[in-house]
């Protein structure tokens, strides 16, 4: 309204029993005021009522009150972040790399170690001290195993009576091997739950983090600010990639423990390319990575494990996309041979590569190929143990060429049923 927004308000005026005093039968009558009456019918149309508000101040309160909002989360974000990173360094990665530090300690038959301080009174505590007791123990059984020696050996010379009585002696320091030996086992499963525990208790978070920063991104909330986009894209990336790493982590905690079952299902594998796509497809046009993503058009409906095969798809492109540098590209072509059932992924990019006395360990557990000093090729060295994990315990094999500076070439072959033709028969 004369070139402003306004807030208008409209609301009809319909004829009451009060109203037909004046403005109703006989029409032309004069009312009491003296003009004449319009024969106006009760429930008929009067007139309109209209109210026009100016609509600025409403508009800059919103505005306002979505700048802060945008700002609080970002906070909030940065907060959360820190706590974590913090309550990571102190709780997890501080005592395992001094229990990491004691245990090469140990291998150098260094039994004077001390692990006080490590934890408060949590698992973490409790574990360091079982190890430390354990240590203690071997270092009592090392101190005196000499001796020990000599004076069996001693005795085996002199009779065959104390050549039986040394080796039960023998028997019983081996049983008591073997039940330390029973208690580390123990004592790694409680390990492997602990870490399931927390990589589960990670994942509500990290998902809520992510959930947010999609409403974010949608709201338009920062449209005029550069910024707050990058922002947005920053929170996004990494809160993807951790999760990707809590997955992981989860993924190979429940292989380690041989709590992995196979959930064979109907699968279109161009689906799961569209489900993969958008995470991934986020990173790569974020670098400048040409990432493209192709299934045969004659591959069928197969029967497989979605989840699994959907874990190897994203590792191997988010493998590839993190190695690849701006401008390159990577492709990930699924094709499906009918004659001996298999389905085979290939990803190939033109990354970094990898040299040849590095290809027997990049499948490794936590190994990591020393690329360069650039952080960004850090990580945990899991994606790629896991995708060959996964790979076997679906009977299936996985094979890389690799020309280092070049790029690098992944084969995966899976057995997977035909279930269209399954169907027919």
């Amino acid at each position: 309204m004369d070139g402003s927004d306004v807030y208008r308000d409209v609301e009809p005026l319909y004829v009451s029993e009060q109203c037909l005093q004046c403005h109703g039968d006989p029409a032309g009558e004069l009312d009491p005021l003296g003009y004449p009456k319009e024969g106006m019918k009760e429930g008929d149309l009067a007139g309109v009522l209209s109210i026009s508000i100016p609509a600025k101040l409403y508009v800059e309160s919103a505005r306002d009150t979505a700048f802060q909002y945008a700002g609080f989360f970002a906070f909030l974000v940065v907060t959360v972040v820190l706590v974590f990173y913090f309550a990571m360094t102190h709780l997890v990665i501080y005592p395992l790399r001094r229990l990491g530090a004691a245990a090469s300690d140990v291998a150098e038959r260094n039994f004077a170690i001390d692990l006080d301080g490590i934890g408060d009174r949590d698992e973490m505590s409790d574990l360091a001290a079982q190890f430390e007791t354990m240590t203690h123990e071997l270092q009592s059984l090392y101190e005196g195993l000499e001796e020990q020696v000599a004076v069996r050996t001693d005795e085996l010379r002199h009779s065959a009576e104390q050549l039986t009585e040394a080796n039960r002696e023998l028997d019983a320091k081996r049983s008591e091997l073997e039940h330390m030996n029973r208690e580390l086992v123990v004592e790694n499963a409680y390990k492997s739950d602990f870490l399931t525990v927390m990589t589960h208790e990670l994942r509500t978070p990290l998902t809520s983090i992510l959930a947010f920063a999609d409403i974010w991104e949608t709201s338009n909330a920062y449209a005029d600010d550069s910024d707050s986009a990058v922002a947005v894209a920053e929170i996004k990336q990494n809160g993807q990639s951790m999760l990707r790493i809590v997955n992981n982590i989860l993924e190979m905690a429940r292989i380690h423990a041989n709590q992995v079952s196979l959930d064979y299902d109907d699968v279109d594998m161009s689906d799961l390319i569209d489900a993969v796509g958008p995470s991934i497809g986020f990173f790569s046009k974020r670098r400048n990575i040409d990432l493209s993503m192709i299934v045969d058009a004659d591959t069928p409906v197969v029967r497989i494990d979605y989840l699994k095969v959907r874990r190897i798809v994203e590792n191997l492109v988010s493998n590839a996309v993190k190695y690849t540098r701006k401008g390159g590209s990577a492709d990930l072509h699924i094709s499906y041979s009918h004659e001996n059932q298999i389905l085979t992924i290939v990803l190939s990019d033109t990354g970094v590569g990898i040299k040849d006395e590095d290809i027997d360990i990049i499948f490794d557990r936590f190994s990591q190929v020393n690329h360069s000093n650039n952080l960004r090729y850090k990580g945990t060295g899991l994606g790629l143990s896991v995708v060959k994990e996964l790979v076997e315990i679906m009977g299936g094999e996985i094979s890389v060429s690799s020309e280092y500076q070049v790029g690098s070439t992944f084969v995966v072959t899976i057995p997977a049923i035909n279930a269209e033709e399954e169907e027919e028969q």
